[in-house]
């Protein structure tokens, strides 16, 4: 009989505890090797973003010098940096960079058409109207030059900056000025430079911005026959987003972010899938 009370305790015993305590064990490992592989092989060293975006802001003030010196009767606000790699959820390389020109226009003049109400009948795509127009005819606002029907062109305006960019923009002194090659893209729909230093390969794109009755709307039109279409952009307020509910319990999204972004650049077929949609995947 002795064998049979010694028996269950040899044999009840050892699988409970082990169960027990390799549960926690193998997700602090898993936690780890995630962390180790955002810290080695994902994450932006710091000397490169630094770099990255002293140059942009450095193209940021001459491009802001040029439009003063060349529109004067434009309305432009100041020029300022967005995206990834400035809020710190890029990974992998500090090679894209937004520059946001804000379009300042006069409230009493201007009026926003929800994107159901377009041709397009896509909520993403606002249109902004021309108000007024029998009180305050044509030309009461600099930005009337900009009007196709009575709705502002984001082509229009997109097609003006990018002669610019192109053709008056001494781009050469300006690159020699910084100890980079700048390129305007030619080809490009976007409004886009290439600038290439020793350390770092930079792509900036720039976007005018209107910000109207609490929308934020960029000159970025889709491809096709309709010229004034304004994309309207949730970027800040998700970041802002992620930022708070990361700051209210100490959470982890803005890593969590880093490490997806980092894992679809990389990959051959998800390379394409960034900003919103990831971030929504997180939230």
């Amino acid at each position: 009989s002795h064998p049979l009370l010694t028996e269950p305790r040899v044999c009840s015993a050892p699988p409970e505890t082990p169960r027990v305590e390799s549960s926690p064990l193998r997700c602090l490992t898993l936690q780890e090797k995630l962390l180790s592989h955002y810290s080695s092989q994902l994450a932006v060293p710091k000397a490169q973003v630094s770099l990255a975006l002293q140059l942009a802001r450095s193209i940021c003030t001459q491009l802001q010098n040029f439009l003063r010196n060349k529109c004067p009767e434009l309305p432009f606000g100041s020029l300022f940096l967005s995206g990834p790699l400035l809020d710190g959820l890029e990974s992998l390389t500090a090679d894209h960079i937004h520059l946001m020109l804000p379009v300042v226009l006069d409230a009493t003049l201007w009026s926003l058409i929800p994107g159901e109400d377009t041709v397009v009948r896509n909520p993403q795509y606002w249109m902004i109207k021309r108000t007024d127009l029998e009180y305050f005819p044509r030309g009461c606002s600099p930005w009337d030059r900009f009007i196709v029907g009575r709705y502002l062109s984001s082509n229009a305006l997109n097609e003006t900056l990018h002669k610019m960019l192109v053709a008056s923009i001494n781009w050469p002194a300006i690159g020699s000025l910084l100890g980079t090659v700048i390129h305007p893209v030619v080809a490009s729909q976007e409004l886009k430079l290439e600038v290439k230093h020793d350390q770092v390969e930079l792509s900036i794109t720039l976007f005018p911005v209107v910000e109207l009755e609490d929308k934020v709307l960029l000159a970025a039109p889709p491809e096709g026959l309709v010229e004034n279409l304004w994309l309207e952009s949730f970027y800040r307020a998700e970041v802002s987003k992620v930022k708070e509910l990361d700051a209210g319990d100490s959470g982890a999204r803005q890593h969590c972010l880093c490490i997806l972004n980092g894992v679809c650049k990389s990959h051959p077929t998800l390379h394409k899938l960034s900003g919103s949609p990831l971030t929504h995947v997180v939230l």
